[in-house]
């Protein structure tokens, strides 16, 4: 082969090689071109679109929060910080009545309803209440005849505060009532917390004492 045709051979591959990159490259300009153009005349669409994708996700992990707070059988009081923030589990099918007409507070549980609260016959499933009192001049006004009304007095603390120990008392907690009664000093007051009759005794040991909390 001569140089003359060695040399149009060299250009011909060249002038192919060349060919091929302005190829690619044009496509490729296409390509960004019509992107750039979609993105464009489609962005609000896009937008739109991404903003409901996060929507929906948030929505279901909404429904999922609110799927599992259905499921626990259980509602959550919690006194005023000030009383203590005295926090109380209960069953969900319970309902409550607070008041601070004669204590700090007085609060009753009931399932369903809450029946009159003035009628002094009337037992409640739970009774919350928080005295200005001081703790010892509580205790002895509940036990200064207990061993007459058949009150059995023993030391107790809530198992999620150990660190304050206070007293449980059984038996005639009331004039005509039965039940069992926590006294616990909190700050410079007195709670307590306490269930009356019989029939809710394993509700009050098995849901509410072992769950209730307070600031000491």
């Amino acid at each position: 082969m001569s140089k003359r045709e060695d040399g149009a051979t060299t250009v011909a591959v060249l002038f192919i090689v060349v060919v091929f990159l302005l190829i690619g490259s044009l496509g490729f300009a296409i390509w960004a071109f019509s992107s750039r153009q979609d993105y464009k005349n489609n962005s609000d669409q896009k937008i739109a679109v991404a903003v409901q994708n996060a929507s929906d996700q948030l929505t279901t992990k909404l429904d999922t929060q609110f799927a599992i707070k259905e499921a626990s059988p259980y509602s959550v009081y919690q006194t005023p910080l000030s009383l203590g923030g005295v926090t109380v589990t209960y069953p969900k099918n319970w309902s409550g009545y607070v008041t601070s007409a004669s204590d700090l507070l007085d609060a009753y549980f009931y399932p369903n309803i809450v029946p009159d609260i003035t009628n002094e016959s009337q037992t409640f499933a739970l009774r919350i209440s928080i005295q200005s009192q001081q703790y010892s001049d509580v205790v002895s006004s509940l036990t200064g005849s207990g061993s007459d009304q058949g009150m059995t007095v023993s030391a107790y603390s809530f198992p999620k505060v150990p660190g304050q120990v206070g007293m449980e008392l059984n038996g005639a907690i009331e004039s005509n009532k039965t039940g069992l009664m926590v006294i616990m000093p909190v700050r410079n007051d007195t709670l307590e917390v306490f269930t009356e009759g019989s029939q809710f005794i394993n509700d009050f040991e098995n849901i509410i004492l072992p769950n209730l909390t307070f600031s000491p």
